[in-house]
């Protein structure tokens, strides 16, 4: 009689186990590369940011160039030229190039002044005793100059909060 050899194939329990750890190593790195500090998804969302915020600035140099090149057709109109007496809104500028549009019926009461310090409108419409003497702070929203050298200062349209010291964040 012949001896038979029992010569069946599969997996051992030991190589099972190997193969099981090699693929959960692989799934964590591959998820940590998905989600972690400088993962895709990650690195997409920062992105993502940057190109708003470039979006922003692009739009503030286009609106900035607009205004400069308005200035230079009608005329860089103080703010001091501006009495209340006015029909249409007028759009004057500060000593720093800031942009002002102030209303119809509307004077400057601050005219020595810049945007950065706040810029206060007064209601001299005689026809509403009601309104007439109403004072008003012009607040910029968007990009300012904050000097003669044309630093500037990006001002967004939210709800702001201050600490002690001055120090404003965006809420």
């Amino acid at each position: 009689m012949s001896k038979q050899k029992n010569k069946e194939k599969g997996i051992t329990l030991i190589a099972l186990v190997v193969t099981i750890i090699v693929l959960i190593i692989l799934a964590g790195v591959s998820i940590n590369m998905l989600v972690g500090e400088n993962g895709i998804i990650t690195q997409a969302q920062r992105a993502k940011e940057e190109t708003e915020q470039a979006e922003r600035k692009e739009e503030s140099d286009l609106e900035y160039m607009d205004e400069y090149i308005d200035r230079i057709i009608n005329g860089n109109k103080g703010l001091n030229t501006i009495t209340g007496e006015e029909t249409t809104n007028s759009i004057v500028y500060d000593k720093y190039g800031n942009k002002v549009v102030v209303p119809a019926g509307f004077k400057i009461v601050n005219p020595e002044d810049d945007v950065t310090k706040g810029i206060v409108i007064e209601d001299v419409n005689a026809g509403d005793e009601n309104t007439k003497g109403s004072q008003f702070v012009w607040v910029p929203v968007g990009r300012i100059f904050i000097d003669e050298n044309s630093n500037y200062k990006f001002i967004e349209l939210g709800r702001y909060t201050f600490d002690e010291a001055g120090n404003e964040t965006l809420v």
